[in-house]
């Protein structure tokens, strides 16, 4: 069997086909014709921004008699490769940069915004890249000895004889690297030379934002079996059980992380607490969950209890017997769903106003950067969208087992657009109420791009690819 890979990233949209629907333009551009035997790779598109401009990448592969692979990558009009690793992991980019690992006649390359920025032979063999901001860092594997050298920035750390894992922080400025000098001491070192241990075993490790160049991790402890650590970059938290005396089935010590928050249910003394940010907050007599954590910091929300009682940063607060909440990116309006008995759900705002009784609602989202809202609810196979402007849309008919049907807003929730599949399994897009032509890949995104927003996808046509902007 040969494989033969193409994967295709662009930037820049050049239209070559304009469609006027309604009060909008439809951009197409041509990426790629498929030859008989070639087919898309689904799971390896993505669409996003890169450097300000849309970036998009498309995989497409076809069998043939040979047991050799020739992948080519065609990124911003160039070409690299062929490449022959049979395994590969799925291409990496961001807004600022992109990247691969692949390998070419037995020597593994790295390619990092066009320039190979690795080229290994012999034993060494690179994998495992990971990008954020501007930064980059993959792992180097001597197939000979089994250790493990971290490549940051093209700097070496190591090389590692038992290397855990390895971490970035979101903006690229901070490297962790997680192993073992031998076993049961486990250790954390920083690309700044400074290094924490050492533990019987790193549970999790999370880069923090914010000030002080914070982190967090939960450890196992050497001499402690039935206990675990809490560190960060100011010292140790504390030490906490596992579990309490008679109930065998508690679990506690994950670690739930955003911005500069973070979150972890412990037990000390054989009370439950919720350990956020330091601070211990309880004893309760359930572990909280529904985490609904802000990046701004001492943000967060949870239930909690039998009656799943909604609580604010520890304070509990009007709402009781709730079934699922969503929070606006400014905090300033949640919105909570109570059963109201035979799959139909009541929505409430602001824990005070009641919107209306509905199908089961499947989710609720609000507005980038305001507090308008749509959400979804369902009966049976039938989908309906309802906004907080009072406007309604549906039914739609979609299999939401095949594929969870997706819905993005514009600011201030002028334009809104939905992905679902349908009962013939086929694809769809919905935008503003209009259905654009079948042909539908499967990934959506809203642009910001010069102050104006637009929708973008993939779609194929016959055997072309091409990607679509919609300029709302």
């Amino acid at each position: 069997m040969r494989i033969h890979i193409l994967i295709i990233f662009l930037c820049a949209i050049v239209s070559n086909h304009n469609t006027t629907y309604a009060q909008t333009t439809l951009k197409k551009e041509k990426i790629y014709t498929l030859n008989p035997d070639e087919i898309i790779e689904y799971d390896e598109n993505s669409l996003g921004l890169y450097q300000n401009k849309l970036g998009y990448l498309v995989v497409t592969a076809k069998s043939k008699t040979s047991d050799k692979v020739n992948r080519i990558y065609h990124i911003q009009g160039k070409i690299y490769g062929p490449y022959d690793r049979r395994l590969v992991d799925k291409p990496v980019f961001n807004w600022n940069s992109w990247g691969f690992i692949d390998s070419q006649n037995g020597q593994g390359q790295v390619m990092i915004n066009g320039d190979a920025v690795g080229n290994y032979g012999g034993n060494e063999y690179p994998l495992g890249l990971k990008m954020a901001g501007r930064s980059w860092a993959h792992l180097l594997v001597d197939m000979v000895e089994g250790s493990s050298t971290v490549i940051y920035n093209g700097s070496r750390y190591g090389p590692y004889s038992d290397l855990q894992d390895y971490y970035l922080s979101n903006d690229g400025s901070r490297l962790a690297i997680v192993y073992y000098k031998k076993p049961n001491e486990c250790y954390v070192q920083f690309s700044n030379g400074t290094e924490k241990g050492p533990y019987k075993k790193i549970r999790h490790f999370r880069f923090l934002e914010g000030e002080n160049e914070r982190w967090v991790l939960t450890a196992e402890l050497k001499d402690q079996p039935q206990k675990f650590i809490v560190s960060t970059n100011f010292g140790d938290v504390g030490t906490f059980e596992t579990q309490r005396v008679g109930h065998p089935d508690d679990t506690c010590g994950y670690l739930y992380t955003n911005g500069e928050n973070y979150l972890i249910n412990v037990i000390k003394d054989q009370k439950i607490y919720l350990l956020a940010n330091d601070d211990l907050i309880g004893p309760y007599d359930e572990f909280p969950r529904q985490f609904n954590i802000s990046k701004m910091y001492n943000r967060f929300n949870y239930l909690l209890g039998k009656n799943s009682d909604f609580y604010f940063r520890g304070v509990k607060g009007f709402a009781v017997n709730v079934k699922k909440y969503f929070v606006s990116e400014s905090r300033r309006s949640v919105a909570i769903v109570k059963s109201a008995g035979a799959n139909r759900d009541s929505l409430l705002m602001n824990d005070r106003d009641l919107i209306g009784i509905f199908d089961e609602i499947q989710y609720l989202k609000f507005a980038p950067e305001g507090e308008e809202w749509a959400m979804l609810s369902k009966s049976g196979t039938n989908f309906y969208l309802s906004f907080s402007n009072g406007k309604k849309f549906g039914p739609i008919k979609a299999d939401d087992q095949k594929w969870k049907p997706m819905l993005l807003l514009g600011k201030g929730m002028g334009h809104w657009g939905l992905a679902y599949c349908d009962l013939n399994g086929r694809m769809k897009l919905i935008i503003d109420e209009e259905e654009y032509p079948e042909g539908f890949v499967g990934s959506i995104v809203l642009i910001q791009e010069d102050n104006k927003e637009y929708f973008s996808w993939f779609s194929i046509d016959g055997q072309t690819i091409f990607i679509n902007k919609l300029e709302l």
